[in-house]
């Protein structure tokens, strides 16, 4: 089953029009790609068309652009996943899930580095409400962590230093 997160690097001067697409598709049928990005909040299916941008400002590095490769058609409906939150602190040599206790089914958790590859992939029993796991061995970097539970899932970037 397709469900990738694969973070972009943009370079684009601002003022500069710029273009997003896919040349050459030689994907399953039903698999689904999407560009998320999270500042405006949107989700355009590459499939369907080009993501044409003008930048106000230059664009540099990675955060703000991912692909999203899925057999599920993504909406713009709510997931509820409110209770369902992860993250790091600067000093700590772990990586913070809360919220599990709110979910019916266990939940998966995967990460994947900035090129896109999982570099951990567990499950959580949801018997206890905030569980942590290890980032010792982990390159610094930029990582995207996803985190599934039944229907609900939830996909933020980490910082780990």
């Amino acid at each position: 089953m397709w469900d990738k997160v694969i973070p972009l690097g943009i370079n684009a001067l601002g003022g500069e029009e710029m273009t997003i697409s896919i040349s050459h598709r030689t994907t399953p049928a039903d698999l689904n790609i999407y560009l998320e990005d999270t500042e405006e909040g949107t989700m355009t299916n590459l499939l369907d068309g080009d993501f044409v941008y003008t930048p106000t400002s230059d664009l540099e590095g990675v955060g703000r652009f991912f692909i999203h490769m899925t057999a599920d058609t993504m909406s713009n409906g709510e997931v509820s996943t409110s209770m369902l939150n992860a993250y790091k602190e600067i000093d700590a040599s772990y990586i913070t899930i809360e919220g599990l206790a709110t979910q019916s089914n266990e939940t998966k958790v995967s990460l994947y580095n900035i090129l896109g590859r999982e570099v951990l992939s567990t499950t959580l029993n949801n018997n206890m409400g905030t569980q942590t796991i290890s980032t010792v061995g982990l390159s610094a970097g930029i990582y995207v962590i996803e985190l599934e539970s039944g229907s609900d899932r939830l996909t933020k970037k980490l910082l780990i230093q």
